[in-house]
């Protein structure tokens, strides 16, 4: 059994960002049998990965348990889903009778300023205002990520699934949000992904790092 503080990620959170380390092991210490066996794959799968991908992926992890818990909080009996059936790719979450599928994916800052971040040094270079023209391939893909797992979940017409859609605010948008007038990136990104999926499908764009946590 692997325990949270196995987890390279997560026993630096249990002193520099307890909110995050006491959700998810309240997490892990609340589920069920077969929910436990499925995020005992998922920390095993973190626990192999190494450098800033480690922790891009444990960061990914994190918007799955806080969708999960913003589930559980309104009452919805959420259950985790293995990652494929049948070779088909699954989304992360189920709920209700009868079951609506949920995907959560996590967009995270540019690649650079994260490897920056993560070495503990700053983002250098030209910060671009115009941020959002490089984001919509992003946000796309995500959605159409998320809308081929709907379809897989149920083979019979497209369910209406929830999509959550946690962004982390990049220094771009940080910069371009202090003009006047300036369209927030939460707006940006929920415009583009509605732009992309149907009606029967809930979205959820929330900034990770607004979470309370």
């Amino acid at each position: 059994m692997i325990l949270l503080t196995d987890i390279d990620y997560f026993r630096q959170k249990q002193s520099t960002q307890p909110g995050v380390y006491d959700l998810v092991k309240r997490t892990l210490d609340e589920s069920d049998e077969n929910d436990s066996a499925e995020l005992q794959r998922r920390l095993l799968t973190l626990q192999r990965i190494k450098g800033t991908e480690h922790l891009r992926q444990c960061g990914n992890f994190v918007a799955e348990v806080l969708a999960y818990d913003a589930l559980k909080q309104d009452g919805k009996n959420p259950h985790w889903l293995p990652e494929s059936n049948n070779g088909k790719k699954m989304p992360d979450i189920e709920y209700g009778d009868p079951s609506r599928p949920v995907e959560v994916k996590h967009l995270n800052n540019p690649h650079d300023e994260h490897e920056a971040l993560a070495a503990g040094k700053l983002h250098g270079g030209m910060v671009d205002p115009f941020y959002y023209k490089h984001l919509e391939k992003k946000v796309n893909d995500l959605v159409n990520d998320a809308i081929q797992k709907f379809k897989a979940y149920k083979t019979n017409g497209t369910p209406d699934g929830i999509l959550y859609l946690f962004f982390t605010k990049s220094s771009e948008a940080m910069v371009a949000e202090l003009f006047p007038g300036a369209t927030t990136m939460k707006d940006r990104i929920t415009l583009m992904a509605q732009s992309v999926i149907g009606p029967e499908v809930t979205l959820i764009v929330q900034d990770i790092n607004g979470t309370g946590l």
